[in-house]
């Protein structure tokens, strides 16, 4: 229940983004100062398909905390390296952002330092979705289809929306990416790789993500 809760409110997030006008370059001058906060799942998906054969498939979420981490570290990075500061905010709620946001008061982590939202000139939201054109593929991962048992493409996916918030408004109708690198060797299960073949895939899949969180960034006009 909670689950289908949370794809539901990600959804309303995202309708709201389809409307959303982009940054002006008056507000992006004066933007020094931006909270991100992680919606990613604490797991990555990885899926082998026949489709033909309906019995031959496998579908793991593989918890991994770590990769979590490593979205919203690349995130908070290329803002750094585009001169702004970043803080993590969190516990930001999926209610209308344009009523709900402004005084809202966010936890800061260790210590419970706060910050409010009248100390941040944009808040981003790292928002998962659904790869397209790949089943079961929220957010990132690793996809492999078949046909008859003949293997088809292999792919490490990452697939993001970046939510902007201006003054409690959405600003980036568009900051997305749906983005994949082809790959090989994949199992019908995660735990049948070697610990060698884990580790370089999951190489490829952070540099998956990296390309993704800039692609979406390019967007913005930040």
């Amino acid at each position: 229940m909670k689950f289908l809760s949370k794809i539901s409110m990600i959804m309303f997030v995202v309708l709201l983004s389809a409307c959303a006008k982009h940054l002006t370059k008056n507000e992006v001058e004066s933007i020094q100062r931006v909270g991100i906060t992680n919606h990613f799942p604490e797991y990555f998906t990885h899926m082998t398909a026949d489709i033909a054969l309906p019995g031959a498939r496998g579908l793991r979420q593989i918890h991994d905390v770590e990769l979590k981490k490593f979205v919203g570290a690349e995130l908070r990075k290329q803002l750094q390296q585009r001169g702004f500061s970043v803080v993590e905010v969190k516990n930001i709620p999926f209610l209308d952002p344009r009523k709900q946001l402004l005084g809202h008061v966010f936890s800061m982590g260790k210590g419970e330092k706060k910050v409010s939202i009248e100390n941040v000139d944009l808040i981003i939201e790292i928002i998962p979705r659904e790869r397209q054109g790949m089943i079961n593929s929220m957010g990132y991962g690793f996809h492999k289809s078949a046909v008859f048992g003949l293997e088809g493409r292999q792919y490490a996916y990452t697939a993001l929306d970046l939510n902007f918030l201006v003054n409690a408004e959405n600003r980036c109708g568009n900051c997305k990416s749906d983005n994949s690198i082809e790959i090989s060797g994949m199992k019908l299960n995660w735990e049948e790789l070697d610990k060698s073949k884990q580790i370089a895939l999951m190489g490829l899949l952070k540099l998956n993500i990296r390309t993704a969180i800039q692609i979406a960034l390019e967007k913005s006009n930040l």
